[in-house]
């Protein structure tokens, strides 16, 4: 059971500009007996959903001591470094985490859809954004088009061969089909982003928890967990590594399992047998001892 429930987190000041910080109102409940320690809050913004590298970790904060029963506090972190972001993923979407860990230990992982965009306020930029996009457009419909064309060449080409081969006849003659080239698009508009406007969707969180240890008998029940997991998966393998080395096939496997259970029904019946010969014994075998 986890010891601390986040109940609510609201997002202040949003929407809002891209340059300006970030706050969040956190609510959440710790219940008895309590935690010993603090808690971490991290915010962390994803730069580019392509490489983890540009993710910037923008603040962290330290919560405690925690008293049991309902908490609150705001978490406030500086805007992500512009410069640290790719130019091509400075707008639109990206992702906001929020974790909260305890013991160096993560419990709760909070994800944010964020909108980077220009207000309509601010017409010109907005303009010339539209207009590279619909260029960007046109050019990968006309490099869709021509791609879908020419694989629908070759296409028809293999199948005329093949239905020539499968009738004895002559192959026809072999049809160079060309590829467009990849598309070059124009490079996008510089990105102003003292006037860009950034919009967290509030309203779809997506969260995600994690079961960790809370005091040190959770801890050792954890790491005696893990350690018969790792020793289970060592036996396996080594077991798996066995039957390899003697060249066992599945089939030998499963002659070996029928063989051992038939072993282990002898086994039973003799026990039974014995059991039944003696006298004098006013409990059953099984629970003398």
């Amino acid at each position: 059971m986890s010891l601390i429930n986040v109940t609510h987190v609201e997002v202040l000041d949003n929407p809002t500009r891209f340059t300006n910080p970030f706050q969040f109102e956190i609510t959440f409940e710790c219940l008895p007996p309590g935690i010993q320690e603090e808690l971490e809050w991290k915010l962390v913004y994803v730069g580019s959903a392509e490489d983890e590298k540009y993710d910037q970790e923008l603040d962290s904060v330290l919560v405690g001591p925690v008293v049991v029963g309902k908490n609150k506090f705001v978490f406030q972190a500086p805007a992500p470094d512009p410069s640290l972001i790719p130019a091509k993923d400075l707008m639109e979407v990206t992702v906001l985490l929020l974790t909260c860990s305890y013991r160096e230990k993560e419990f709760i992982r909070i994800g944010y859809y964020v909108n980077n965009d220009y207000p309509e306020t601010e017409v010109a930029l907005v303009q010339a954004r539209a207009e590279w996009k619909t260029q960007v457009e046109a050019i990968q419909a006309q490099y869709s088009m021509a791609f879908q064309q020419a694989t629908a060449q070759q296409e028809a080409a293999q199948s005329a061969h093949a239905q020539a081969v499968a009738a004895g006849l002559p192959p026809p003659a072999e049809v160079q089909v060309s590829f467009p080239s990849p598309p070059v698009f124009p490079p996008a508009p510089d990105v102003d982003v003292q006037h860009l406007s950034r919009n967290i969707l509030a309203d779809k969180p997506r969260v995600t928890r994690f079961q960790i240890p809370w005091d040190e008998a959770q801890a050792q029940e954890f790491m005696m967990d893990a350690a018969d997991e790792a020793k289970a998966n060592e036996e396996a393998a080594r077991a798996d590594e066995s039957k390899e080395g003697e060249g066992m096939t599945p089939a030998d496997e499963e002659e070996e399992e029928e063989e051992e259970d038939e072993d282990d029904e002898m086994d039973d019946g003799e026990e039974e047998g014995e059991g039944e010969g003696e006298e004098g014994d006013d409990e059953p075998q099984s629970m003398q001892g």
